[in-house]
Protein backbone atom coordinates (compact mmCIF):
# COMPACT_ATOMS: atom_id res chain seq x y z
CA UNK A 1 0.00 0.00 0.00
CA UNK A 2 1.88 3.08 -1.02
CA UNK A 3 2.10 5.96 1.48
CA UNK A 4 -1.33 8.04 2.46
CA UNK A 5 0.70 10.92 4.05
CA UNK A 6 1.55 13.40 1.16
CA UNK A 7 3.77 15.44 3.66
CA UNK A 8 7.66 15.80 2.80
CA UNK A 9 9.70 14.37 5.86
CA UNK A 10 10.47 18.70 6.50
CA UNK A 11 6.62 19.30 7.33
CA UNK A 12 6.65 15.54 9.24
CA UNK A 13 9.16 16.67 11.46
CA UNK A 14 7.29 20.28 11.76
CA UNK A 15 4.03 18.43 12.38
CA UNK A 16 5.51 16.06 15.16
CA UNK A 17 6.62 19.27 17.06
CA UNK A 18 3.40 20.98 16.61
CA UNK A 19 1.73 18.01 18.41
CA UNK A 20 4.14 17.77 21.34
CA UNK A 21 3.48 21.61 21.88
CA UNK A 22 0.63 22.57 24.44
CA UNK A 23 -1.86 25.80 24.24
CA UNK A 24 -0.82 28.13 27.17
CA UNK A 25 -2.85 28.65 29.96
CA UNK A 26 -4.46 32.14 29.49
CA UNK A 27 -7.41 33.31 31.25
CA UNK A 28 -10.17 34.43 29.75
CA UNK A 29 -12.38 37.22 30.92
CA UNK A 30 -15.44 36.76 30.05
CA UNK A 31 -17.62 40.15 31.48
CA UNK A 32 -14.44 41.96 29.80
CA UNK A 33 -15.55 40.04 26.37
CA UNK A 34 -18.98 40.46 27.09
CA UNK A 35 -18.46 44.14 27.62
CA UNK A 36 -16.39 44.79 24.27
CA UNK A 37 -19.13 42.53 22.43
CA UNK A 38 -21.78 44.30 23.58
CA UNK A 39 -20.81 47.73 23.19
CA UNK A 40 -19.47 46.74 19.25
CA UNK A 41 -23.48 45.56 18.97
CA UNK A 42 -24.60 48.93 19.73
CA UNK A 43 -22.03 51.24 17.70
CA UNK A 44 -24.33 50.39 14.55
CA UNK A 45 -27.72 51.56 16.56
CA UNK A 46 -25.66 54.91 17.98
CA UNK A 47 -24.40 55.41 14.25
CA UNK A 48 -27.88 55.73 13.30
CA UNK A 49 -28.94 57.72 15.90
CA UNK A 50 -26.48 60.32 15.47
CA UNK A 51 -27.04 60.09 11.47
CA UNK A 52 -30.55 61.04 12.29
CA UNK A 53 -30.00 63.91 14.64
CA UNK A 54 -27.55 65.14 12.43
CA UNK A 55 -29.73 65.45 9.36
CA UNK A 56 -32.82 66.66 11.42
CA UNK A 57 -30.05 69.08 12.20
CA UNK A 58 -29.56 70.33 9.50
CA UNK A 59 -32.79 70.42 7.54
CA UNK A 60 -33.91 72.24 10.10
CA UNK A 61 -31.33 75.14 10.04
CA UNK A 62 -30.60 75.22 6.81
CA UNK A 63 -33.32 77.00 5.65
CA UNK A 64 -32.81 79.59 8.29
CA UNK A 65 -28.97 80.26 7.09
CA UNK A 66 -30.02 80.61 2.97
CA UNK A 67 -31.10 83.80 1.74
CA UNK A 68 -34.87 84.26 0.29
CA UNK A 69 -34.82 85.02 -3.11
CA UNK A 70 -37.82 85.85 -4.90
CA UNK A 71 -38.60 83.53 -8.17
CA UNK A 72 -41.37 85.92 -9.80
CA UNK A 73 -41.43 89.81 -9.53
CA UNK A 74 -43.71 91.04 -6.99
CA UNK A 75 -46.68 92.71 -7.95
CA UNK A 76 -47.57 96.27 -6.92
CA UNK A 77 -50.08 96.55 -4.34
CA UNK A 78 -53.02 98.85 -4.87
CA UNK A 79 -53.30 101.94 -2.21
CA UNK A 80 -56.69 100.87 -0.22
CA UNK A 81 -58.60 103.81 1.69
CA UNK A 82 -60.77 103.62 4.48
CA UNK A 83 -62.80 106.36 5.69
CA UNK A 84 -62.49 107.04 9.38
CA UNK A 85 -65.58 107.03 11.65
CA UNK A 86 -66.19 108.50 14.98
CA UNK A 87 -65.18 105.54 17.51
CA UNK A 88 -68.25 104.34 19.42
CA UNK A 89 -68.90 105.25 22.98
CA UNK A 90 -67.71 102.96 25.68
CA UNK A 91 -70.06 100.89 27.93
CA UNK A 92 -70.31 102.02 31.35
CA UNK A 93 -69.08 98.97 32.52
CA UNK A 94 -66.35 98.39 30.16
CA UNK A 95 -62.52 98.08 31.04
CA UNK A 96 -61.41 101.36 29.46
CA UNK A 97 -64.22 103.40 30.98
CA UNK A 98 -63.68 102.56 34.22
CA UNK A 99 -59.93 102.98 33.86
CA UNK A 100 -60.89 106.68 32.57
CA UNK A 101 -63.50 107.45 35.10
CA UNK A 102 -60.49 106.41 37.94
CA UNK A 103 -58.35 108.75 36.11
CA UNK A 104 -60.48 111.17 36.35
CA UNK A 105 -62.29 110.95 39.62
CA UNK A 106 -60.28 108.65 41.52
CA UNK A 107 -61.41 105.98 43.04
CA UNK A 108 -65.13 108.00 43.87
CA UNK A 109 -65.23 107.78 40.16
CA UNK A 110 -66.46 104.13 39.99
CA UNK A 111 -69.88 103.40 39.97
CA UNK A 112 -71.90 102.28 43.32
CA UNK A 113 -71.56 98.12 43.93
CA UNK A 114 -74.18 96.71 44.77
CA UNK A 115 -73.58 93.15 46.79
CA UNK A 116 -75.76 90.50 46.99
CA UNK A 117 -77.66 89.93 49.85
CA UNK A 118 -76.07 87.29 52.28
CA UNK A 119 -78.65 84.30 53.47
CA UNK A 120 -78.32 83.07 57.28
CA UNK A 121 -76.42 79.97 56.92
CA UNK A 122 -78.17 77.07 58.78
CA UNK A 123 -77.07 73.93 60.01
CA UNK A 124 -79.56 72.10 58.39
CA UNK A 125 -78.66 73.42 55.01
CA UNK A 126 -75.11 71.71 54.42
CA UNK A 127 -77.02 68.42 55.27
Amino acid sequence: MPDQNPLTPAQQEFERLLRGTAPSAGRLDTAAAAFNAGQRSSLRQLRVWRSATALLLITTITPHLLPIRQTTSPTPMAPTFTTLTAPEPLQPQSLLALQQSVRDHGLDGLPASHPPALQPLRAKDFF
